[in-house]
């Protein structure tokens, strides 16, 4: 009697899970070295599981003709399904320790800081009563680096504003936030009784939050000539307080000072009242929506954005 024929492997069976999550440290970090970095690696160990790589799938993964080594539109689409993959493997992973350690979920949430903080409490209130036994954690964190956490997969999930997307994660609408600019009442814009025109806003110091490193955020809604720079929403507010520049803040971080007096809301010529309203997004990867978890995000947290005035704006009909 013949022996069956043994069906050949495909090359795909010589992939493992540390070639592709090299492959996506790559990408996502830009460069070899920055991944080795990110890897706990030398450079060295990752040029080879790269090579090693490109030798299994039998085609080339980057382009190396020029002075930057980058991807080939095989390397990119190689890439996203890497993501899915490691997404997947993470899921897997966490489900696997939950059951064998006998613990409900666990989960990690990235929130932009123009969110209101006092929405955190109700938020984690909420939370612990719907989940009893959630391990949680908050990070608060400013612009784009919501979404490049959450693509590290450093976090779960996230409530991101409008710099807060990337690609392969899913982003559900859940209210938005109004960022107005505002001075302290000794500062000389604040005794400006009119709309202010842009010439005498330039000639005043704006504090500016701002990213920094590779990655990093262009400026957004800058007017003045001179900037001080600042990485997080409490200091420009307290240099705004201290009467060292104006700048814009959002409305619910700095509605008690407009209402002491400690702050003036400023009336630029160069924006309407509108101009910066910025929408707040849940964000995940789409492998993880039908977690627990993130349903019920979905479904909570734009009821929450609403009760804290923050929420969804209809259309104007």
């Amino acid at each position: 009697m013949t022996a069956p024929t043994r069906k050949l492997a495909s090359p795909f069976d010589g992939v493992t899970l540390d070639h592709v999550r090299t492959l996506v440290a790559v990408a996502n970090e830009g460069s070899f070295s920055a991944a080795a970095r990110r890897l706990g690696r030398v450079q060295s160990a990752v040029s080879q599981a790269m090579a090693a790589l490109e030798s299994v799938v039998a085609f080339k993964v980057f382009d190396r003709s020029g002075r930057v080594v980058t991807f080939t539109e095989r390397g990119r689409l190689l890439v996203a399904a890497g993501r899915r993959l490691l997404n997947e493997a993470e899921r897997m992973r966490d489900l696997t320790e939950t059951f064998r350690a006998g613990r409900d979920e666990r989960l990690a949430l990235a929130v932009d800081a123009i969110f209101p903080s006092r929405g955190l409490v109700s938020l984690a209130l909420s939370l612990r009563s719907e989940f009893p036994s959630l391990a949680l954690r908050i990070d608060t964190d400013t612009l784009a680096s919501i979404s490049m956490r959450i693509a590290r997969r450093e976090c779960d999930v996230g409530i991101a504003g409008p710099l807060g997307t990337s690609e392969g994660l899913e982003r559900v609408a859940v209210g938005s936030v109004l960022l107005i600019p505002v001075a302290a009442r000794n500062h000389p814009l604040a005794a400006v009784r009119r709309r202010i025109a842009t010439e005498t806003v330039a000639a005043e110091t704006q504090i500016v939050l701002s990213e920094h490193g590779l990655g990093a955020s262009p400026d957004q809604a800058v007017l003045s000539e001179r900037t001080w720079r600042v990485a997080d929403l409490s200091t420009k507010r307290e240099f705004i307080l201290g009467g060292l520049g104006w700048g814009n803040l959002p409305e619910p971080l700095v509605r008690e000072d407009l209402e002491r007096g400690d702050l003036v809301r400023l009336a630029l010529a160069a924006w309407s009242d509108e101009e910066h309203r910025l929408p707040l997004a849940l964000v995940f990867p789409p492998a993880i929506r039908k977690r627990p978890i993130i349903r019920w995000l979905v479904a909570k947290v734009p009821a929450l954005c609403a009760s804290l005035g923050v929420g969804l704006r209809r259309s104007p009909s």
